[in-house]
C-alpha cells in the first residue's frame, strides 16, 4: 500500500511539473524593464544609459565616430610667424564622459579628463567642409581650470548675441569670412580664432546660438547634416616681432585665472621649467622655448605609460618618453603657468585636407588639443607642442574597389562603398554620374539614391590633380586612379567601364589617358516597371496609381491619364487619380520618369455596378502570421512581408491599425498578439495594403487556462487523498533543512576518516614492502612452511575470532554507558526522542524511516489509537526536533502520560 501511495505521489508530481511548463510556454514575453527609450526617458538629464545599451536615436556610425577621434596636424596655413610642429592622427577621447572634444561635432563638456594609454587608430568620418580664403586651426573651445590629471570650464555657455567673450583683444586687422557645411549632425560649430560673427543660410527657423567663456560656438539644438553657416573671424597677429613686443600689463583676472595650478603639482615641475626658460626675455620666446623642447625630447604615440590619476605634466617631463596631444598641451599650459605666463588648454580640428578651389574637409582623424598663450595687448595666440609622429592616418592612393549593398535600380536608395585590398577607404569623395554626392564615412560607405537612367556610373576619388597637404609648403602631387576590380562588385551585376578596359581573369586593367584615371564602376539599371491601379475605379471615385521596379516606388514620377498629364506620384510611388468626371470606359494610364516609362489600361465602371474594385494585383503584399506556439492574446508571434515571393525589408507592419514596427532585412517583425479576439496585421508597400486576420483568440486562451486548472485541481485532490497536507509538507521542509544543517559536519568528518584510513593504509604498505626483504632470505622449507594453507585458515579464524571479541566489547561499553545515562538521569531532548521511538515502536508504520512525524501520527490514528495523546505526542516531539524547543519538565511528563495512554490502547488492542 505504501509503494502504492509513492508511486501515485511520484505521477503526481510529474503531471504538475508538465502543466507549468506547458503554461509558461504559451505565455507571453514580457518586457519587464522596457526598451532603451524607455530608460532613457526615465534618467536625468545628462546621463548615460548603462553599458551594453544603446542610446535612443543613436547609430553605430555615430559612436564610433564620436570615440575614435584625432588629429592630424599642418601649417602654413597663411599666417606667418609661427613655428609648428606636425600633428598626428589620434584619439582625443570624445567617447568617455568628461573628456576633450576633438573628433566630433559633440559639443565638448564641462570637464575634460585626460586620457590615459589610447590604443585604436583613429578613424577618418568627414565631419564638416570649410570654404575659406585661409586652412587653419577651427576651433570649438579653451579651458580655464587645470585639475593636474584635466580641465574645467568655470562658467555655463551664454547667449551669442550678448557678445563673443574675446578679452577685448585678440584679432588684426586681418579677417576672413567662411562657409561651413556639417556632414553629420552636431551642436558644436567649429570657428577660426577669434569668431565675431556667426549666421545660417535659408530662410527656415533659426537655431539659438551660445558661446562659451572662451569663445567657442554652439547651438541649444542638434543641427542636421548639410547644414551651412557663414562666419566670420579676426586672425590674431602672429609676427614674432610683434609677438616679442607684446610686454605690457597682463590683466588681474586672466593673471589669475590663467597661471593658477594645483596644490599637488609636484615642485619639480616649475623647478626644471625655471631652469629651462633661464636666460629667455620674452613671453613669445618662453612660449617657443617649452614648445620646441617638447618636440624635439618627447615622441609621439598613443601607447603610453601615463597614469590618467596622476598629475599629467609631471609624468609627461620626467617619466615617459612619447604621449599624444592631449598630454602634450596639458604639459606645455602647465610648464607656462608654474613661470606666471597665462596659458590655456584648446580642443577642436587641425587644417582639413584640400578638396578644390578654397574648400577643405575635416575629418574626425583631425580633432586636436593645442595651447593658446595670452599676450598683453595682443590677446590669445596659438601653439602647438604636439611632434611629428609616424602614424598619422592618410588616404591610400587609387585605385580603389567600388561596390553596392544591393542590387542595381532605379530610384533605389544604397550604399556606396570604397575599398582597397579589403579595407575601408574613409575620407574619400564619391561621384554619382559626376555629380558629388558626399565623402566616404569610417566604414568606408556614402549613401545616396541611384539616378532613373539607363545606367550609373560611381566614381571615388577626385576628377583632377589632387593635392597633398604636407606640413610644410603645399606641393601638387599627381595621383595616378584606376577602375575598380570586378571582384568587388556585389551582386553578380557585370561592370561596365567608362573606358574600353583590357581584363587579366576577372580584375580590370585600367587604360589611363594622360595623367590620371578614375576608380569607376558602372552598372547598367534594372527600370522595368510594375504598374497597377487598384482601389476603388468607379465612376465619380478615387483610384490609385501604383509604380515600382522590384521593391522601390517610383517617386516623382509623371503620371498620364488618357495622354494628358495629371499630377505626379508621391514619396511611395502612387498617385490618387480622380475619376469624378470620367465616364465608364477603357481607360489608359502612364507613369515615366526619366528612363522608365510603364503603362496599363484599366476600367471604369459605372456608379451602380455591382463589381469588386479593390481586387489583389500583382504589387499587393502577401503578409503571413506564425504564432509561437499557441495565438493567445499578448502572445508572441512573427509577421512576415512578401511580394512577388521577395521578402519586404523596413515596411510598416499594423496591427488592429496601430503601428508595431518595421520588418527586417528578412522580411519578418516579431511582435505580441493585442488583448482582443480577433488581430489584423497589415502592411502596405508602394500605397498597396495586404493584410492577413487570426482569430480566435480568447478561445485559444480559454482552453489553455482551463487545462491548467484542471490539472492544478486534479493534483489538489489526488494530494488530499494521499494525506498530503500543509503540516506534512512543513515536516518534509523541516527534514530537509536538518538535513542540510548536518551535511557539511558529515562531509567533513567522513574526508577526515577518509584521510585518516589513507594513511594508515599506506603506513601498513610501507611495512609489508620492508618485511618482503626478509623473505628473500627464507630458505625454501620455511616459505613452504608459512604458505600452508591450514596456517593461513588458521590465522583467518584468530582474526575473525579478534573481531568478534571486539564488538561484544563494544556493544558491553554501549549498554554500560547507556545504563550510567539512565541512572544519571538523560536530558529532556533525549528522553523525548526516546518516547517517540518507543511510540514508533508501538504503532509500527510501514518505512518508518522515511515517513514524516505527522504522516506517522495519522497512521496511528487511522489504527484507531487516541487521537489526543496522538497529537499531543506528534506536535511536541515536531516542536524539539525541528523547532528547537525545550520540552520542559511538565510537558515531558505529559508526553510520558501520554504515551502511557497510547500503551493500553496498544495492549487492549492485542488478541
Amino acid at each position: 500500500m505504501g509503494d502504492d501511495r509513492r508511486i501515485g505521489e511520484a505521477i503526481l508530481v510529474v503531471i504538475a511539473i508538465v502543466a507549468l511548463l506547458f503554461s509558461a510556454a504559451f505565455l507571453p514575453a514580457v518586457d519587464i524593464f522596457g526598451s532603451n527609450e524607455a530608460i532613457a526617458e526615465q534618467l536625468p538629464e545628462g546621463s548615460q544609459l548603462p553599458a551594453g545599451t544603446q542610446s535612443p536615436g543613436g547609430s553605430a556610425a555615430g559612436t564610433q565616430a564620436g570615440a575614435q577621434s584625432g588629429e592630424m596636424g599642418s601649417t602654413g596655413d597663411g599666417e606667418s610667424g609661427e613655428s609648428q610642429s606636425a600633428g598626428s592622427g589620434e584619439p582625443t577621447g570624445i567617447g568617455a564622459p568628461g573628456q576633450t572634444a576633438g573628433g566630433s561635432l559633440t559639443n565638448p563638456p564641462q570637464s575634460a579628463q585626460i586620457s590615459g594609454s589610447l590604443s585604436e587608430q583613429p578613424s577618418q568620418a568627414p565631419l564638416f567642409t570649410v570654404e575659406s580664403p585661409v586652412n587653419t586651426y577651427w576651433r570649438q573651445t579653451a579651458y580655464e581650470t587645470y585639475t593636474g590629471t584635466g580641465w574645467q570650464q568655470a562658467e555655463a555657455p551664454t547667449p551669442l548675441d550678448e557678445g563673443i567673450p574675446n578679452d577685448d583683444l585678440t584679432g588684426g586687422n586681418r579677417r576672413i569670412t567662411y562657409d561651413v557645411t556639417l556632414l553629420e549632425g552636431g551642436r558644436s560649430l567649429p570657428t577660426a580664432w577669434q569668431p565675431e560673427s556667426v549666421s545660417f543660410r535659408g530662410d527656415g527657423t533659426q537655431p539659438t546660438l551660445q558661446t562659451s567663456a572662451t569663445g567657442g560656438i554652439q547651438t541649444d539644438e542638434s543641427l542636421s547634416a548639410e547644414t551651412t553657416y557663414t562666419a566670420t573671424s579676426a586672425l590674431p597677429p602672429r609676427q614674432p616681432s610683434v609677438l616679442r613686443n607684446a610686454e605690457g600689463q597682463t590683466p588681474r583676472e586672466i593673471r589669475e585665472t590663467y597661471t593658477r595650478m594645483p596644490g599637488d603639482t609636484p615642485d619639480r615641475v616649475g623647478d626644471f621649467t625655471g631652469e629651462l626658460l633661464a636666460g629667455t626675455d620674452t613671453r613669445y620666446d618662453r612660449a617657443m622655448t617649452v614648445q620646441r623642447w617638447l618636440t624635439s625630447n618627447k615622441g609621439y604615440s598613443l601607447n603610453t605609460s601615463l597614469d590618467p590619476s596622476q598629475p599629467i605634466a609631471d609624468q609627461l617631463i620626467f617619466e615617459v618618453d612619447a604621449a599624444y596631444c592631449q598630454q602634450f598641451a596639458t604639459t606645455m599650459a602647465a610648464m607656462l603657468r608654474s613661470q606666471g605666463v597665462p596659458a590655456r588648454y584648446v580642443v577642436g580640428f587641425r587644417k582639413g585636407r584640400p578638396v578644390g578651389d578654397d574648400t577643405y574637409l575635416v575629418t574626425s582623424d583631425r580633432g586636436h588639443a593645442w595651447v593658446e598663450v595670452y599676450f598683453p595687448d595682443v590677446g590669445w595666440v596659438r601653439f602647438d607642442p604636439t611632434p611629428a609622429d609616424e602614424l598619422s592616418v592618410s588616404t591610400p592612393d587609387p585605385p580603389y574597389e567600388v561596390s553596392l549593398n544591393r542590387s542595381a535600380v532605379v530610384g533605389a536608395p544604397v550604399s556606396v562603398r570604397v575599398t582597397k585590398e579589403n579595407e575601408s577607404i574613409s575620407g574619400v569623395p564619391v561621384f554619382v554620374n559626376d555629380q558629388r554626392v558626399g565623402w566616404t564615412d569610417a566604414t568606408g560607405s556614402v549613401e545616396t539614391t541611384l539616378p532613373y537612367t539607363d545606367r550609373v556610373t560611381i566614381r571615388a576619388g577626385d576628377d583632377t590633380t589632387q593635392t597633398e597637404y604636407t606640413d610644410a609648403t603645399p606641393t601638387p602631387q599627381a595621383r595616378p586612379l584606376a577602375v575598380a576590380s570586378l571582384g568587388a562588385i556585389t551582386n553578380g551585376l557585370p561592370l561596365l567601364s567608362a573606358a574600353t578596359p583590357l581584363t587579366s581573369g576577372n580584375t580590370v586593367i585600367p587604360q589611363v589617358d594622360g595623367e590620371t584615371a578614375d576608380s569607376t564602376a558602372t552598372y547598367p539599371l534594372a527600370k522595368n516597371a510594375t504598374l497597377a491601379v487598384v482601389g476603388s475605379r468607379t465612376a465619380g471615385e478615387t483610384a490609385r496609381v501604383v509604380a515600382s521596379v522590384e521593391d522601390i516606388p517610383i517617386s516623382d514620377a509623371t503620371v498620364s491619364f488618357d495622354g494628358t498629364e495629371v499630377g505626379t506620384t508621391n514619396r511611395e510611388g502612387y498617385y490618387d487619380l480622380s475619376l469624378a468626371d470620367v465616364t465608364p470606359g477603357t481607360y489608359r494610364v502612364t507613369v515615366s520618369r526619366g528612363a522608365v516609362s510603364e503603362s496599363t489600361t484599366f476600367e471604369v465602371t459605372p456608379a451602380n455596378a455591382d463589381t469588386p474594385n479593390d481586387e489583389r494585383t500583382a504589387l499587393t503584399p502577401n503578409v503571413s502570421v506564425s504564432p509561437g506556439g499557441i495565438a493567445l492574446p499578448a502572445g508572441p508571434a512573427t509577421a512576415t512581408v512578401t511580394r512577388s515571393g521577395e521578402q519586404i525589408d523596413g515596411v510598416p507592419v499594423r496591427v488592429n491599425g496601430e503601428t508595431v514596427g518595421e520588418t527586417d532585412e528578412n522580411g519578418t517583425l516579431a511582435f505580441n498578439f493585442p488583448i482582443a479576439n480577433t488581430a489584423t496585421v497589415a502592411t502596405t508597400v508602394t500605397g498597396v495594403t495586404g493584410e492577413t486576420q487570426v482569430g480566435g483568440l480568447y478561445r485559444n486562451a480559454a482552453i489553455v487556462v482551463g487545462g491548467v486548472l484542471v490539472v492544478i485541481a486534479g493534483f489538489v485532490i489526488a494530494a488530499r487523498r494521499r494525506g498530503v497536507t500543509s503540516g506534512s509538507v512543513t515536516d518534509r521542509l523541516a527534514v530537509i533543512r536538518a538535513f542540510l544543517r548536518r551535511l557539511p559536519d558529515r562531509a567533513t568528518t567522513l574526508l577526515v576518516g577518509l584521510a585518516d584510513r589513507l594513511t594508515t593504509a599506506m603506513r601498513r604498505l610501507l611495512a609489508r614492502l620492508r618485511a618482503w626483504r626478509s623473505v628473500f632470505a627464507l630458505s625454501v622449507s620455511e616459505i613452504q612452511q608459512r604458505l600452508d594453507p591450514r596456517r593461513l585458515l588458521a590465522a583467518l579464524k584468530s582474526w575473525l575470532e579478534r573481531l568478534r571479541h571486539r564488538w561484544q566489547a563494544a556493544a558491553g561499553n554501549a549498554d554500560t554507558e547507556s545504563t550510567h545515562s539512565e541512572a544519571n538521569g538523560a536530558g529532556p531532548d533525549r528522553q523525548l526522542r526516546s518516547m517517540w521511538q518507543t511510540f514508533v515502536s508501538l504503532i509500527r508504520p510501514p518505512q518508518a524511516v522515511t515517513r514524516t512525524p505527522v504522516e506517522i501520527g495519522q497512521y496511528a490514528i487511522e489504527k484507531g489509537v487516541p487521537n489526543q495523546p496522538v497529537t499531543y505526542l506528534t506536535d511536541l516531539y515536531r516542536a524539539v526536533e525541528y523547532g528547537q524547543q525545550s520540552p520542559g519538565d511538565s510537558r515531558l511528563d505529559a508526553a510520558r502520560q501520554a504515551l502511557a495512554e497510547i500503551t493500553e490502547s496498544s495492549e487492549d488492542d492485542d488478541p
